[in-house]
């Protein structure tokens, strides 16, 4: 690597790949499922490199990024012009999902943070050590993992019995109280790291 960075860098495309972009498009626009599958082989590591340095985001997000960003693709290849590199076009799709997936997690932090606001008012009565370590136990809540926090709201806030709750997750018990334990621990460690 130079000093510049260069080689973070990736090359422009030469003009055989544009050649091949050409030909995979209009098959995959012909409906040639082959060509799908080419699409997403020859391009979805490029998209999760991408998607994975601008998001910052753990590989499942990021997986999901990428299938989101080609389910897309898919559904709107009939609007690709050709006016840039199909890889091009499908980063512009990749960032598009990536920002209504931090909005959706920005809306989901402020209704925890509201959640944590209305808990602390309905504990006014409470000294304030305790308010602030529920309302930093709601904003842990928050940061969990999805399964983790639904199985602990579902098993520890609502007081749903485990085999209850294991059957409407479609779980088995045993993966359900692996789900609350970690969600326990999870949490006690962030509020153990905010006490600090």
């Amino acid at each position: 690597m130079t000093a510049t960075g260069e080689a973070w860098v990736r090359k422009p495309p030469d003009e055989r790949v544009a050649d091949r972009d050409h030909d995979l498009v209009e098959r995959w626009k012909s409906g040639d499922h082959d060509a799908v599958v080419e699409a997403f082989t020859r391009n979805s590591e490029s998209v999760r490199r991408f998607l994975a340095r601008i998001t910052g985001a753990n590989d499942d997000d990021v997986d999901d990024l990428v299938q989101q960003s080609f389910l897309v693709a898919h559904r709107v290849i009939h609007k690709f012009r050709g006016d840039s590199s199909l890889l091009t076009w499908l980063f512009g799709i990749a960032v598009r999902c990536a920002r209504r997936l931090q909005r959706g997690r920005a809306r989901q932090h402020r209704a925890y943070e509201r959640l944590a606001d209305a808990s602390a008012a309905e504990t006014s009565s409470l000294d304030v050590e305790a308010r602030q370590q529920l309302r930093l136990l709601a904003i842990a809540l928050g940061e969990l993992d999805a399964d983790l926090r639904v199985a602990f709201v579902l098993c520890v806030m609502e007081q749903v019995p485990g085999k209850q709750a294991a059957q409407a997750l479609g779980i088995p018990p045993g993966t359900l109280a692996r789900r609350v334990h970690a969600a326990r621990e999870q949490l006690r460690d962030a509020v153990e790291r905010t006490r600090r």
